[in-house]
């Protein structure tokens, strides 16, 4: 499913450029984050180490919008289980409004697939749902500086009681090819 949703981005992403030819660009980024548990585990904490490729493009006044492929190198354990997610990637959409000429606020809404380690072996690869909301303002020409804030819901792991959840913030750096 992720492969499907992965080769529709691209699609989207290709026949977007097309459309939006003006104010559209790729860009490249990097961001830094604390990871929390909201759910069955007491003692998830991590720092996700993100990085992301997109394509954004203003498609009306005002309005934004943007395909980005993310990555997540985390170190989140679960002292109680030893439970460690130790890699995740996958694909959103962002949405966004312009607030000023140089800052814009947005949702994410997207799909990730996340490597667990449990205590006691026997890896698991789960998908899961990431939903977020984020603001996005220009530094300089080509840079930008975004603070987010995900949702990450997963489905059953097996041998582990309960389904993964988690709150990530994130503070990270955009650089824009335009």
């Amino acid at each position: 499913m992720l492969k499907k949703l992965l080769v529709a981005s691209v699609i989207a992403a290709v026949t977007t450029n097309v459309a939006f030819a003006t104010g559209g660009a790729p860009y490249i980024g990097a961001s830094l984050g604390s990871k929390v548990n909201t759910a069955t585990y007491e003692n998830f904490r991590g720092v996700p180490i993100n990085i992301m490729v997109g394509y954004g493009a203003t498609i009306g006044e005002g309005i934004y919008l943007a395909g980005e492929v993310f990555s997540t190198i985390t170190d989140a354990t679960v002292t109680d289980n030893g439970l460690k997610s130790t890699f995740a990637y996958g694909v959103s959409i962002i949405p966004g409004l312009y607030l000023s000429d140089h800052t814009m606020g947005y949702v994410r809404a997207g799909v990730l697939r996340t490597r667990f380690s449990p205590a006691g072996g026997n890896n698991s690869t789960v998908s899961g749902g990431q939903f977020g909301l984020g603001i996005q303002t220009n530094l300089m020409q080509s840079w930008d500086l975004r603070g987010e804030y995900d949702y990450d819901a997963y489905g059953n792991l097996h041998n582990v009681a309960g389904n993964p959840r988690g709150d990530e913030f994130n503070l990270g750096i955009i650089y824009k090819f335009d």
